[in-house]
């Protein structure tokens, strides 16, 4: 576990009873909190992965995770993966 991941899961028990469900997942310079609780059911929170001042680290974003939503985020990652093929290899793939 690094130190931002362990930060964010200590904010995350400030802002709320943070479960044993919440997970953290680095993206760049973005933080996703994903958290599973029988209150709330199935959220996410968007956090700046590198912000410097603690109060710049709270949640851009919040929401339900809803129907749809991981193949819309697979699709991205789909799309995000042929950009890097497109330029590793030169338009080959084109």
């Amino acid at each position: 576990m690094n130190v931002q991941t362990r930060h964010h899961q200590q904010e995350a028990a400030k802002r709320s009873k943070a479960s044993k469900e919440t997970k953290f997942f680095q993206v760049g310079h973005v933080t996703f909190e994903i958290n599973n609780s029988e209150e709330h059911g199935l959220t996410f929170s968007l956090i700046a992965g590198e912000a410097l001042s603690a109060k710049d680290r709270k949640p851009l974003f919040s929401g339900f995770v809803d129907t749809g939503m991981v193949e819309e985020l697979r699709t991205l990652a789909l799309y995000l993966r042929e950009l890097q093929l497109r330029e590793k290899f030169g338009g080959i793939l084109d």
